[in-house]
């Protein structure tokens, strides 16, 4: 799998828990910060991608498989 699909991936997890944070009846502040800055990186490292070297791709293609990973697991 590439490096994009795995950011892709992760930031389609925090879209989909953000959308279920904010349908809640409290919604968390707290985490919806966390769950957005989470996403903020995830764009950021998008953008990254195009322009950075085979090692920086790398990096964070493992990255992004390790945070998927620990994400699912919660």
């Amino acid at each position: 799998m590439h490096a994009l699909e795995r950011v892709q991936m992760v930031a389609s997890w925090y879209t989909g828990r953000i959308e279920q944070e904010h349908g809640a009846p409290l919604p968390d502040q707290e985490l919806l910060e966390e769950l957005l800055n989470g996403l903020r990186r995830c764009l950021a490292d998008q953008r990254v991608l195009p322009s950075a070297d085979p090692a920086e791709v790398a990096r964070i293609a493992a990255d992004y498989a390790d945070l998927y990973r620990e994400l699912r697991s919660r």
